[in-house]
């Protein structure tokens, strides 16, 4: 029997809402239920079919995948892999949307799914099977070509992922949509604070959801503080302070998120640079779905050496 599993909220990149999580989730397992049942092999997007071949093709990896389905709680509705690769065929053709659901009560909610896929694996990587295939190198450079592919459809202008920027119900320029990017921002309105290509388009003007997602500020918008002092550290996105750490060890048990830091392990293993930077001060933010994804710079100075963690999906 499966333990019994409860939905966390990531920082707003899952849905705070329960209701929010089930509804998307069902939307999405109706369309690939009418995939699978279909009969006869189900034909896939090229990125998906080549994450399927890599994983059933692999048979560490092929293992582990039905162990979480075996393990997976009850709580879950997708039964099988292959009704998982035809949900990936939908939300990998298409932008992270604004998601509208009546809750318990009736009253209408909605709110931003950023990344859809994380609503897919929640449950399913909350088990001990996705904890092993998580750290496994062939896993995650399967999923990296997955999310390239799709990082592709959603910067490519001759594509529609800029559809879900629209003003209906479920569009970010609709009334909840505008309400929950307005939050952070008030008393401004979006149009004041954002670089608008076209202020009275129905997706502003804005060719694919990556310039939406990475929208320049208007000038003036976000004014600096004190900008001589060099010593002050600025936002550099428009994140939300997580946790500020002072006297930071050089070695420490290393749990980034759920607050121990070790320097040696933020930076890649360097004896030298974590040294140099132990005693120091680590600021630590998150960003939330509807913000700005431009990072600017929060301090003077110049990368040497730019390293991404070898298991990004993992993280």
């Amino acid at each position: 029997m499966p333990r019994q599993t409860s939905y966390q909220k990531y920082g707003g990149w899952l849905p705070t809402s329960h209701e929010i999580h089930r509804s998307f989730v069902e939307k999405h397992l109706k369309v690939a239920n009418k995939a699978v049942l279909h009969g006869g092999p189900t034909p896939h997007i090229t990125a998906v079919e080549e994450f399927k071949n890599a994983i059933k093709t692999d048979a560490t990896m092929k293992d582990l995948f039905d162990q979480i389905f075996l393990q997976v709680s009850a709580i879950n509705t997708i039964p099988n892999f292959e009704t998982l690769l035809s949900m990936l065929d939908t939300i990998l053709q298409s932008g992270p949307p604004f998601h509208v659901a009546r809750d318990s009560e009736g009253k209408v909610t909605g709110e931003p799914i950023g990344v859809p896929i994380y609503l897919i694996f929640d449950l399913l990587s909350n088990t001990a099977a996705a904890y092993d295939l998580f750290r496994l190198p062939c896993f995650n450079a399967a999923m990296k070509k997955l999310l390239d592919s799709w990082g592709s459809f959603l910067s490519d202008p001759e594509r529609d992922s800029n559809a879900v920027l629209n003003t209906g119900p479920e569009g970010w320029f609709g009334q909840t949509g505008v309400k929950t990017m307005e939050e952070k921002i008030h008393p401004l309105k979006f149009n004041d604070t954002y670089a608008v290509p076209d202020p009275n388009a129905d997706n502003r003007g804005f060719k694919t959801w990556d310039a939406f997602f990475t929208r320049q500020l208007k000038e003036g918008a976000r004014p600096v503080d004190f900008p001589d002092k060099k010593s002050l550290i600025h936002s550099a996105c428009e994140s939300t302070v997580y946790r500020v750490a002072r006297n930071v060890k050089a070695h420490d048990q290393f749990w980034l998120k759920s607050r121990k830091y070790s320097l040696y392990d933020m930076l890649d293993r360097d004896e030298e640079n974590a040294a140099y930077f132990a005693g120091g001060t680590v600021y630590q933010a998150y960003l939330h779905a509807p913000d700005y994804h431009r990072w600017h710079t929060p301090i003077d100075g110049t990368i040497e050496n730019p390293t991404s963690p070898s298991t990004p999906p993992a993280l």
